[in-house]
């Protein structure tokens, strides 16, 4: 028999999306405390494990991290014990199995807060791959609570990473508006002596050093509708010659654009 408490290998791929940066802990699967058995060949004077064994190592690490508690109790599970100790081997690896359990639950809504408050959008992909590898060493459901427990988890890590998504695409969607903002300014002081050829040039550096670096793609409606009254008003300043040379100016090849994922 076995004790159906084996640790998840994966839980929610979609955190992986920005994360992928950090190597995924894979613990070894939690299963019943190996019980000497009638067939059990067992070397001569073999000392089996005692449950107050199991007790000792265990009770130490419940105050340290829950990735040494999750390997504690691997570890207890390895052992060899005598047939009369299987029924409370089993209880105490379940005791400490729904303790991991609950440390785990508290630590990953502690940290999904911390990735929603994050100023910078690296700092809060860092935190989420801290949840995922939590998530690794979730021990499987054996109850109905349990399972509405993780799947309440689950729904919870999902909208969170959404949500820190959304915040970065939204700082971003900032930056471009002030960045817009500042080309307008520019454009504005410069097309109030407009005359040469000259100044055209020097319209066109503006008009490419504001916007040439952000991405339409990622723009929200308003900030994508300011991005193109700022293009067309210097296009209209502008001959056919200089028109050209700002269309290719914006599709250059080269240019490494600013992108959510920098926010």
């Amino acid at each position: 028999m076995k004790i159906q408490a084996k640790l998840l290998l994966a839980l929610i791929p979609v955190l992986l999306t920005g994360c992928t940066d950090h190597e995924v802990n894979q613990k070894p699967a939690l299963c019943q405390p190996t019980i000497a058995s009638a067939d059990t060949v067992v070397p001569e004077n073999f000392e089996y494990k005692k449950v107050t064994d199991a007790e000792q190592k265990l009770s130490g690490l419940y105050g340290t991290q829950i990735e040494k508690l999750a390997e504690g109790i691997a570890e207890v599970d390895e052992w060899l014990y005598a047939p009369d100790e299987e029924t409370p081997a089993r209880k105490l690896i379940d005791d400490a199995i729904e303790k991991l359990r609950a440390r785990i639950t508290s630590e990953v809504t502690a940290l999904t807060k911390s990735a929603i408050a994050a100023p910078k959008g690296k700092e809060a992909a860092d935190i989420l791959s801290k949840v995922n590898a939590l998530l690794v060493l979730y021990p499987v459901p054996k109850t109905g609570d349990q399972r509405k427990s993780l799947e309440d988890i689950s729904a919870h890590i999902l909208a969170t990473s959404r949500r820190v998504e959304d915040i970065r695409r939204l700082r971003y969607n900032q930056w471009s508006a002030e960045q817009i903002k500042k080309g307008m300014d520019a454009y504005h002081k410069k097309t109030s002596w407009l005359t040469s050829d000259k100044d055209k040039e020097a319209l066109l550096k503006i008009c490419t050093d504001y916007i040439r670096y952000l991405d339409s793609g990622f723009m929200e409606p308003a900030v994508l509708n300011l991005y193109t009254d700022f293009l067309h008003r210097c296009d209209s300043k502008m001959d056919d010659d200089h028109k050209v040379k700002l269309a290719l100016s914006l599709v250059d090849p080269s240019l490494q654009r600013y992108s959510p994922s920098m926010f």
